[in-house]
């Protein structure tokens, strides 16, 4: 104990001193969310004019930088690898950029094809015998990036909590630390609306007793944990933990008994939410987070039984094909983990998975149907028409697996919004679709 607290004094350095050691055109990979360096950031942003060509690469940035500043992507530039937060705005305004890659493949993208020589990652403060958690947020990519590249920097926040699975340091496996006692950011609840509750009922009405569910963030997730509350026996695997998820399992509908994989735990790779949900995950032996290359990839989703898996999308056109990350050749989200799982869940090894992808029918106050014969001209196909199964909207359930073209458009059709359904038709006729 004695020697691991010694090594931890002889590593600390101010966020000053860590960010002169940056130098130009170095490569860094950035802790998202509640698990950002923060006060390394700001003092990197401050010795900008000593530097060219350092790129920052990072996914669910949440909190504004001076790093952000316009300039100064001359001197650091932002790569996004999902769009959220000031993060989008700076690359829809040209000063930063965006890189699609899968959510399961930002580890391999980092450490094979960038070679970052830098991990920066917010930390809970160690154990007693010496590991920190990655806590919240720095598990997906900073830990399997931190365990390749160069430079492993960790940012202790007492604040983040000491989060179980495979999450862990040690002092000794890491090169510099800093310290930091920036507050947690939660998000409070939203009341879904209306059109988001028909959507929610919808959706509870496919998912079975013991199915094991993949939810993601926002109104719609939210809608549909509200109508699974006298489900039994539900388990989670996911790549987001949400506060949905802890209020379901307190009112015991989730249990994760019944889970083929991971039996008895709830497993995700990050956790967004409330403080709810932060200080259930802390030191939590019910839940427990992993790398992204462990939650997201195939070979481990289809070991769940009765997988189901939701997620939204911005638009899908008649043939099936689903465009979740862009508004025509806008970049609006990212490509994230919509396909690892909605894949995943059409390959459960039982043969009982469902992939559900939920949208409202339209878009600014009803003028914009979201389905369409065809996606926006630039549009992203985030998932294949080849690997959908559900489409949910509030007007009902379009099921499209093993479904021709033209039984597909017809299925779509009938959950479009009934002021769009005789234009959808019209339209399709003109191409052939019906």
């Amino acid at each position: 104990m004695t020697n691991w607290k010694e090594e931890y004094r002889r590593k600390l350095v101010s966020a000053d001193e860590l960010a002169a050691k940056i130098r130009s055109k170095d490569k860094l990979s950035l802790g998202g969310g509640n698990n950002e360096p923060r006060a390394f950031l700001e003092a990197l942003a401050a010795r900008k004019d000593n530097l060219e060509g350092v790129i920052l690469y990072q996914m669910l940035n949440v909190f504004p930088h001076k790093i952000f500043s316009p300039g100064m992507e001359d001197h650091v530039m932002y790569n996004s690898m999902y769009l959220t937060g000031p993060a989008k705005k700076v690359v829809q305004e040209g000063r930063g950029v965006y890189t699609p890659v899968h959510f399961s493949q930002i580890p391999l993208f980092l450490n094979k094809y960038i070679s970052v020589e830098w991990d920066a990652t917010g930390v809970s403060p160690p154990n007693e015998y010496g590991y920190f958690s990655y806590s919240l947020d720095g598990c997906p990519y900073n830990l399997p990036t931190a365990r390749t590249t160069r430079n492993v920097v960790v940012s202790v926040n007492k604040n983040l909590p000491f989060v179980y699975g495979d999450t862990m340091m040690h002092v000794s496996d890491v090169d510099y630390i800093i310290e930091d006692t920036y507050p947690m950011i939660a998000m409070p609840d939203n009341e879904p609306t209306e059109v988001e509750k028909g959507i929610g009922a919808n959706i509870a009405e496919l998912i079975e007793d013991e199915s094991t569910i993949q939810l993601g963030f926002g109104g719609i997730p939210d809608a549909v944990a509200s109508f699974l509350t006298e489900k039994k026996d539900l388990g989670v695997h996911t790549e987001m933990i949400s506060t949905n998820m802890v209020r379901l399992y307190k009112k015991g509908v989730i249990t994760n008994r019944k889970k083929t994989f991971n039996i008895n735990k709830m497993v995700g790779s990050f956790a967004w939410g409330s403080m709810e949900l932060y200080e259930f995950l802390r030191e939590n032996p019910n839940a427990e987070l992993y790398p992204i290359t462990y939650t997201n990839v195939l070979p481990n989703i289809v070991k769940n039984n009765k997988m189901v898996s939701v997620n939204s999308a911005l638009e899908v056109d008649l043939t099936g094909q689903v465009c979740a990350e862009s508004i025509g050749t806008l970049f609006f989200s990212g490509t994230g983990g919509i396909y690892d799982f909605a894949r995943g869940a059409l390959e459960a090894e039982d043969g009982k998975g469902k992939g559900i992808i939920a949208l409202e029918s339209t878009a600014k106050k009803d003028t914009i149907s979201r389905i369409v014969v065809t996606l926006q001209s630039g549009a992203v196909v985030s998932v294949p028409r080849t690997d959908v199964d559900h489409v949910v909207t509030e007007y009902g359930v379009a099921r499209l697996r093993g479904k021709s073209a033209r039984e597909r458009a017809n299925e779509l059709i009938n959950i479009a919004h009934p002021s769009f359904r005789d234009e959808l038709r019209s339209n399709a006729k003109k191409i052939n679709l019906l």
